[in-house]
């Protein structure tokens, strides 16, 4: 008996080879503003918590100016009560270290968000290690466009402001250069994000060459030092590629798939 073909050769290689290369990128940290620990109310979030995996606990320059609440922009619930994100509010820098140094090739990811700012208030994400920051990515109060800065200065994207919130993608590709995507999504209250517009850049990295990074900080800069300081970040997550014999060995299972494919073929 003879079984009807499953697909042609060239599609069946492009499902295996997608197969065992989608395995290749693995989350290797991983955290939320819904993690028990945080106990998902305003207030449970202390210096020093530490929720999920693969990262250490939160250090803060301004201690008691955190707090975990509902946000329409980045905690993406449906009604109130749900939908966390990590909220800070006032100048400091609040650090999260990484259980180890970003890897070539390996992606953080973070979901951020800023209300609106006083003039020359600057908030945002920074990526380096203690004292050494390599690039930073936010916005600053009275300005038309997020920004981001490396070792060749502070740039303009060509995103403005949104209250929707913003997906940053930061990938690692040398010991002194990276890949940049940054997602920004409509304004929108209680519903799934709305992705609306794309930057990508390269670049070089800032601050002590061939240094790693180790931690990733949420700021507030300059400006009043009063309230409405607000800056919210979500979903940290950082995704690695497997050593090269664990990528062999997906590619070999990606092989075995396509040759049984075959036989089937010739049964």
């Amino acid at each position: 008996m003879h079984l009807a073909p499953l697909t042609s050769r060239p599609l069946a290689a492009a499902i295996a080879l997608a197969a065992a290369s989608s395995a290749f990128s693995q989350i290797i940290a991983f955290d939320d503003a819904t993690h028990p620990v945080y106990s998902g109310a305003q207030g449970g979030f202390q210096v020093g918590d530490n929720g999920g995996f693969g990262f250490g606990a939160w250090q803060s320059t301004a201690p008691g100016n955190q707090f975990v609440w509902y946000s329409n922009n980045i905690g993406w619930g449906t009604g109130p009560g749900v939908g966390y994100a990590f909220g800070f509010y006032g100048q400091g820098e609040r650090t999260r270290p990484f259980a180890s140094a970003l890897a070539i090739g390996d992606t953080f990811t973070v979901d951020f968000a800023n209300p609106w700012l006083p003039g020359g208030t600057y908030a945002g994400i920074s990526l380096g290690s203690a004292g050494n920051e390599r690039f930073a990515f936010g916005f600053t109060g009275g300005g038309d466009f997020y920004t981001f800065t490396d070792a060749s200065g502070t740039n303009n994207t060509s995103l403005s402001f949104t209250a929707g919130g913003l997906r940053l993608s930061f990938t690692l590709t040398g010991a002194d250069t990276y890949d940049l995507t940054v997602l920004r999504f409509a304004s929108s209250t209680d519903t799934a994000p709305i992705p609306e517009a794309t930057f990508t850049t390269s670049g070089t990295l800032g601050g002590v060459a061939a240094t790693g990074i180790n931690q990733v900080g949420v700021f507030i800069r300059g400006g009043n030092t009063w309230g409405g300081q607000d800056v919210f970040v979500n979903n940290l997550t950082i995704t690695a590629i497997p050593e090269p014999a664990s990528a062999a060995a997906l590619l070999g299972l990606g092989a075995v798939a396509v040759a049984t494919l075959r036989r089937r073929r010739r049964a």
